[in-house]
């Protein structure tokens, strides 16, 4: 974006002061007629009655509405406005759709015949040059000019070389305004002699001129390529955003509701109209339809000049990350449509398809039905294999030379998102999100990552907790298998019984009661006993079925285990969900039907 220079307002084009003294004059002015006496209606009566009849109705006939009101009733009707305000938005391509050249040319006509576009202009040839016949457009310009009531100035504006392409305006001096134009040939700017004739435009008309140019133009956001890569872009100041403030199926949106906080961030539920995005094709290829055109919008935020810094930071790593992980990549990963910042607003920008909630919320807002066991054992496979495909992401080290693995370091119910519909089911699909905290590095240094502040108090793994311990890759693995125990405790009793898994694993730990999965004995990590004792309980559940004992087998067998070397690989993971998914499959008894545990299968 340039820079603007401090800018010197030339001779300006002003009404003759004498002319005006004289149209201010009184003698110039024609005295008033006097009004005429209103004559006393005649009363009618009715024919069997004495009493008089009111006067009859004189129907009028609704004032025809001239060619630029119409227009200009058009672009606010049939244009979303912005969220939260009355104004409406566009985009060239959508103002050529609703400014024809029939009605250009009718515009154009109308202002001849009323003696305010001269009658020498060649109405089709200045239509030509509107559309951008071998010419730059001028369909924004002369929209902005319709929205003002200034659409017959549009051949001086021509005259001055004013194209979209040379948009934004520039106001110097709000009390008094002068606008400048970016000129690009000579690289400097352009005071504008087209808006100087005081007669034609006002204080008000000049400022608000330039502030349709934003709502006019707003950015047009789309994937590119066939791997379905998303819109990256830095939008100056004053740039307008496509969030409309209603759905195409009514809900009214606001741009303050938000739907969650993180640390640094906020996510926002807002709208964009279908003709204002390009991410239709990467939406079907993921199975999720046109999504009603709702889209989440994570704002992260930055509150000192420290966290600046550190914000930056974690919006380019994320922003990498879903660059590498996404749902094109595997149908269980969240997809990033678009990765932005803003300037002079400290924020920055990710757009992803909306979700209907996060697993958390799932939990609390989902009953568990009969057969509800199958969809889940689909979900935990597919949980798994996309927690492989962050590991062992094999698509990079196509690109990158080498070997490399991931890691999420992020993992909790908060940042797995229900998906509704998916490819028409309404049971909907679970994706992993926020990476955030994602690292991805060559073999030599995997293990090599120190150990940092925890990021998931419930969900972490014991190596946070001790001094030297490395982080790998099995972080991910203990966080998983915490999520897949409450999961199985939610299958048998809802969030009730989540409610009372967590509150009977509650401790004291260093002074604070927390509700994590592993405590600290003589400097050594185990499970708590109160984990243990409720996989017992879940076992011997009289609903308990075949394939809850297998997941919570692996659960407590291969995933939440103190020490992270002993932990299960993911890889090994997957094929052990896929053939629990595969028994699902195979026979409705393995999920439906209770099982009793044998003996030997309690836990110690």
């Amino acid at each position: 974006m340039v820079d603007v220079p401090e800018l010197r307002v030339e001779n300006r084009r002003v009404s003759d002061p004498a002319n005006a003294h004289r149209r201010a004059s009184p003698a110039n002015q024609s005295q008033p007629k006097p009004k005429p006496k209103p004559q006393q209606q005649k009363q009618h009566l009715s024919p069997s009655s004495s009493h008089p009849l009111p006067p009859p109705q004189v129907t009028q006939k609704p004032k025809q509405k001239t060619v630029e009101q119409r227009l200009n009733l058009r672009l606010r009707q049939e244009l979303p406005c912005y969220v939260g305000t009355k104004w409406p938005i566009a985009q060239p391509h959508i103002l050529r759709d609703i400014l024809t050249s029939e009605d250009i040319q009718s515009l154009l006509r109308e202002y001849q015949s009323k003696g305010r576009l001269s009658k020498s202009e060649d109405v089709e040839s200045l239509c030509r040059k509107v559309r951008g016949h071998r010419h730059p457009s001028c369909i924004v310009v002369l929209a902005m000019l319709i929205l003002v009531d200034k659409g017959y100035t549009i051949g001086e504006v021509l005259r001055d070389q004013i194209f979209d392409d040379n948009l934004p305006l520039v106001v110097v001096n709000h009390a008094d305004p002068v606008i400048f134009s970016w000129d690009q040939s000579r690289k400097d700017w352009r005071q504008l002699v087209c808006f100087e004739d005081d007669d034609t435009w006002g204080v008000q008309a000049k400022l608000d001129i330039c502030k349709w140019q934003w709502y006019l133009r707003v950015p047009r956001m789309k994937v590119s390529g066939p791997s379905f890569e998303a819109y990256e872009g830095k939008f100056g100041p004053d740039t307008v955003l496509p969030w409309s403030s209603k759905s195409k199926d009514g809900e009214v949106m606001k741009h303050d509701r938000t739907t969650g906080y993180g640390g640094y961030s906020a996510v926002y539920k807002c709208h964009i109209d279908e003709r204002f995005h390009g991410f239709h094709e990467v939406l079907k290829k993921i199975g999720l339809g046109d999504g009603r055109g709702f889209f989440a919008l994570k704002v992260l935020n930055t509150y000192t000049a420290d966290e600046k810094a550190q914000i930056s930071n974690l919006f380019q790593n994320e922003r990498r990350q879903l660059s590498r992980f996404n749902g094109v990549v595997h149908n269980h990963l969240v997809t990033l449509l678009a990765a932005f910042e803003q300037e002079n607003t400290e924020k920055n920008f990710f757009v992803f398809p909306w979700a209907e909630c996060d697993l958390s919320a799932f939990w609390e807002k989902q009953k568990p039905k009969p057969g509800d066991a199958k969809w889940i054992a689909e979900q935990l496979k597919g949980l798994v294999s996309a927690l492989n495909e962050i590991h062992n992401p094999a698509q990079n080290s196509q690109n990158l030379g080498t070997q490399v693995f991931g890691r999420h370091g992020d993992l909790k119910p908060d940042n797995i998102l229900w998906y509704t519909p998916y490819k028409g089911d309404p049971k909907g699909i679970l994706v992993v999100s926020d990476m955030g905290f994602t690292a991805v590095n060559s073999e030599l240094s995997r293990s090599k990552q120190t150990n940092g502040k925890p990021r998931t108090p419930t969900y972490r793994p014991p190596e946070l907790d001790i001094q030297g311990a490395k982080v790998t890759r099995e972080y991910d693995v203990w966080s998983l298998g915490c999520i897949f125990l409450e999961m199985m405790t939610w299958i048998l009793g809802g969030q009730r019984f989540n409610s009372e898994f967590k509150k009977s694993r509650m401790t004291p730990e260093n002074g604070v009661n927390t509700s994590i999965f592993f405590t600290m004995v003589g400097g050594q990590p185990i499970v708590k006993k109160e984990v243990v004792q409720w996989i017992d309980t879940l076992r011997s559940h009289k609903r308990s079925t075949e394939f809850i004992h297998a997941v919570l087998r692996i659960v407590q067998d291969k995933m939440i285990i103190p020490r992270a070397d002993r932990r299960s690989r993911v890889r090994d993971l997957k094929t052990e969900f896929d053939r629990i998914n595969a028994k699902c499959k195979e026979k409705a008894s393995y999920y439906t039907d209770p099982y009793k545990a044998s003996p030997k299968a309690k836990s110690s």
